[in-house]
């Protein structure tokens, strides 16, 4: 695997656009900018995913399990982070009705997609001999549990969806300065966190959850973030050197120094990828398609993988299944993508 990401990290520095002479990129959070930088964190997913199904090789593979073992759930981080930032985005220039609109805008169209893979997993498993309890089969459609597929994230997502809109509905609004609401969700954020810590939920259910909450204070602060740090090219420097030096103090705290570290270090690893893209960008072909399709990669993704793994071919040669899943996986999320066009065309996404 290790091959792997020395190949990408090649194609991500080769494709790089690097801002120079004071200048930055001031639409680093745009649509576009952002769904570049969604794609490379879904490759790191895809391995992540993958090394699940093989049997390391200390060789091979160490380089690539230093960087996993220190990222750890950081591979999701942009993703919250990003979906927090353009949640309240929309609701501070759309008010209200964007509000009112998420059940039908984004909650049940992620779950009317979700429910439809969960068939498709159900039928896989049917067809290799795996059966599952009906309760694991009924709650794998809440993505509380998995029935082959992966699931906490999807949980997650639609969960913060719903918080958020509880959050917005029930606290006093200024759409411009939402304050109420946002300490709501945030509130709402952690009281989710420690209840699925108590379920006795594993803790990538709930480890990277304020990273939403996170984006979604900096969709209120970015104007004055943006101002300050992107000021001129000194103050720039200090404020990544200081990001530099205060990460590099809480990845060394951070597993023992309790929750609390943890998830300032996770805000710091999100601050980091927001000064580098206020510098760097991807004009990626290959990334934005990643990106754009993030949804169908990370939910159809296991489907090649369990295929083989029954074959045995995973197992003898898990480089060339590596490409086999890779190539299955983006042949799989276009088609499905095309599906979610037709079902929902003329809808709201």
């Amino acid at each position: 695997m290790s091959v792997f990401l020395v190949l990408f990290l090649i194609f991500l520095l080769t494709t790089a656009k690097v801002r120079r002479n004071g200048s930055f990129n001031n639409d680093y959070l745009s649509k576009e900018k952002t769904t570049a930088v969604k794609g490379i964190f879904t490759v790191l997913v895809f391995m992540t995913h993958f090394m699940q199904y093989i049997k390391p090789d200390r060789v091979w593979d160490g380089l690539y399990l230093a960087v996993n073992r220190h990222l750890g759930q950081m591979v999701v981080a942009m993703f919250l982070f990003c979906s927090g930032y353009g949640i309240v985005t929309s609701i501070r220039k759309k008010g209200k009705d964007y509000v009112l609109s998420l059940p039908k805008r984004r909650i049940l169209p992620l779950w009317i997609s979700f429910s439809t893979v969960i068939v498709l997993y159900l039928i896989l498993a049917a067809a290799i001999g795996k059966q599952y309890p009906l309760r694991t089969i009924l709650l794998a459609f809440t993505g509380w549990e998995s029935v082959g597929n992966s699931n906490w994230y999807v949980f997650t997502i639609l969960m913060l969806y719903f918080l958020t809109y509880v959050s917005f509905l029930a606290g006093e609004r200024n759409d411009r300065a939402p304050l109420i609401p946002l300490i709501m969700l945030t509130a709402l954020t952690i009281l989710m966190a420690v209840l699925e810590l108590i379920a006795g939920r594993p803790s990538y259910f709930y480890s990277t959850v304020l990273l939403y909450p996170f984006g979604a204070w900096y969709a209120l602060f970015q104007e004055r973030t943006d101002r300050f740090v992107m000021r001129d090219q000194k103050t720039y420097l200090t404020v990544l050197i200081a990001g530099l030096f205060v990460y590099t103090i809480l990845s060394a705290l951070r597993r023992t120094a309790g929750i609390p570290a943890y998830f300032a270090w996770e805000i710091a690893f999100a601050c980091l990828v927001l000064l580098i893209t206020m510098k760097v960008s991807w004009d990626s072909r290959v990334l934005h398609w990643l990106g754009t399709h993030v949804f169908g990669i990370y939910i159809l993704q296991r489907i090649p993988m369990i295929l083989l793994k029954q074959t045995g071919l995973i197992r003898s040669h898990p480089y060339v299944s590596f490409l086999i899943a890779f190539a299955a996986t983006v042949v799989l999320a276009g088609g499905f993508a095309g599906l979610q066009r037709d079902v929902f065309a003329g809808k709201p996404s």
